[in-house]
């Protein structure tokens, strides 16, 4: 059975199996006795650098690395069925949300920015962490866009956080018909199954 650091696994412990993560392969003899592996996930549910991340969580915090891991994966990933890996058709409550997700053509250039939009993206582009600030209304957004369609030109992804879940589909709406690329889609009205769903479709790309 191959594993990698980030699969999930089910071992032995007494009665009854008990899942646990892989976080490191060793090939030298621990010196106490081991169980074998009864079985494994198709493919690894965290990445490696998901593991790192959830090591210094850990250390950070003086928390069970295993709270750390569990925490990375939503309720009904970690509970194994109907986890959403593959197609379904249930829970379709906020399917038109995220349909507006998919992409519906090539990536529409947007409109020329202004003196301090293109100042605030240049910035940006020079800087690791930087805060933009400004009234509403003031081209924010516009700023957002383009350094977003930046980072995917660098072969990156992009994490956009909105403050209102109020605001999710207009921004939804925009962003895939700028970007041109397929989005996933998180937050608290969601039913387990489409979160599941939509925390499927990031870890895949």
């Amino acid at each position: 059975m191959d594993v990698v650091p980030g699969h999930r696994v089910w071992v032995p412990f007494g009665r009854r199996d008990s899942a646990g993560y892989v976080t490191g392969l060793r090939t030298d003899d621990p010196g106490i006795e081991v169980k074998a592996i009864e079985r494994a996930d198709a493919e690894p549910l965290l990445l490696p650098h998901h593991v790192e991340l959830a090591r210094a969580v850990a250390d950070h915090y003086w928390a069970p690395l295993i709270d750390c891991l569990r925490a990375m994966v939503p309720p009904r990933v970690r509970g194994g069925r109907s986890s959403g890996a593959g197609p379904s058709t249930r829970q379709t409550r906020h399917s038109k949300l995220l349909a507006h997700a998919r992409p519906r053509g090539p990536a529409e250039p947007g409109p020329t920015l202004t003196d301090e939009q293109a100042r605030a993206v240049e910035t940006i582009r020079a800087c690791r962490a930087t805060l933009l600030r400004g009234v509403t209304g003031s081209g924010k957004t516009e700023v957002y866009l383009t350094a977003a369609a930046d980072a995917l030109r660098q072969g990156l992804r992009v994490l956009v956080l909105v403050p209102e879940i109020t605001l999710t589909p207009q921004l939804v709406d925009r962003f895939a018909t700028r970007l041109g690329v397929p989005m996933a889609v998180l937050h608290s009205g969601l039913t387990d199954l489409e979160r599941a769903q939509q925390w499927w479709r990031a870890r895949r790309g």
